[in-house]
């Protein structure tokens, strides 16, 4: 059974945009409570403060009129798994649910000398909040929360649509028990429309709408080129070592103007991308005389039928 879909009135938009502008201040002051936990899921940080993260991310969730909000884990061989946020509002018949993912666990600090402010305190200047976090990802937890605040309130609390909300606590540790948690809460987690609340803007106050990322295949090579050891005194000329041939091996995965040279393994569409490469190679880092990857095409989308200079 499906539901055709009525867009909302101007007055209920207007009011939607209302209550978000008037929320600014509170959204942030919240973001700056979370910013100064420092939820690290990697093995050498203590696991309480990651425990203290996905409970305050709870403790906000839990405010709204969800059926449900829990903390979710599964084991990783004896260990307690990482500490998920999970919430979810089931749909009136024949509507869909749309799922809002974000994490709450972020990179470790780094080196102290490196930072100018606390890591683990958010301060705003010139015009940013800086704070280890603050924009990966807990920021993407806190624009779901606003946007939640404001559908509920306009919506009532029994809205037709269902909605559902994962924040994980492991994205920045690589997510090892991510294949197991969607296995395991697959009926919690089921979907029709997923928004990720982790991409960024194309520049400061312009809103950017991921729709299609670039992927990753992975693979386990394994290379011999002796039956032994030998002395690279004595043999290293004529036979080169298996490093060195695996790096020339690795080598031949892209032409030599960096465009990617496996069969199958490259598909894009036809879109034209407004991002002029000068910007680009400003935003980027690029030093002078670095050439950009790709040829026919501009690796940004749009461009001359020639390679990057």
């Amino acid at each position: 059974m499906s539901t055709e879909f009525t867009p909302p009135a101007q007055d209920t938009i207007d009011a939607l945009r209302e209550t978000v502008n008037g929320s600014r201040e509170q959204l942030l002051g919240e973001l700056s409570e979370l910013v100064a936990i420092p939820g690290v899921a990697w093995e050498s940080f203590d696991p309480a403060d990651l425990e203290r993260s996905a409970e305050a991310v709870k403790d906000l969730l839990s405010e709204l009129p969800f059926d449900s909000v829990d903390i979710l884990r599964v084991n990783q061989g004896d260990e307690p798994g990482h500490p998920a946020v999970v919430a979810r509002k089931a749909p009136a018949p024949g509507y869909p649910t749309i799922l809002l993912y974000a994490h709450h666990d972020v990179q470790p600090p780094g080196k102290r000398e490196l930072w100018n402010t606390e890591p683990f305190q958010a301060i705003e200047k010139d015009g940013r909040l800086w704070g280890r976090g603050a924009a990966d990802d807990k920021a993407g937890v806190m624009a779901h929360i606003g946007a939640l605040r404001a559908f509920f309130k306009h919506t009532g609390e029994e809205p037709s649509l269902g909605v559902a909300v994962f924040i994980e606590g492991e994205e920045e540790a690589g997510s090892p028990g991510f294949e197991d948690f969607l296995r395991e809460y697959r009926d919690r987690l089921a979907a029709d429309v997923i928004v990720i609340a982790d991409s960024a803007n194309w520049e400061v106050g312009v809103p950017a709408l991921t729709t299609s990322l670039r992927g990753v295949v992975g693979g386990i090579v394994e290379l011999s080129a002796l039956d032994h050891s030998v002395h690279s005194g004595i043999y290293g000329g004529p036979v080169l070592d298996a490093p060195t041939l695996l790096a020339r091996l690795i080598a031949t995965l892209h032409d030599d103007d960096g465009a990617v040279a496996v069969a199958g393994l490259l598909s894009e569409d036809d879109v034209d991308v407004d991002y002029e490469e000068e910007r680009f190679r400003a935003d980027a880092g690029v030093l002078e005389g670095v050439q950009l990857a790709g040829t026919a095409r501009s690796p940004l989308g749009s461009g001359p039928s020639r390679p990057c200079q």
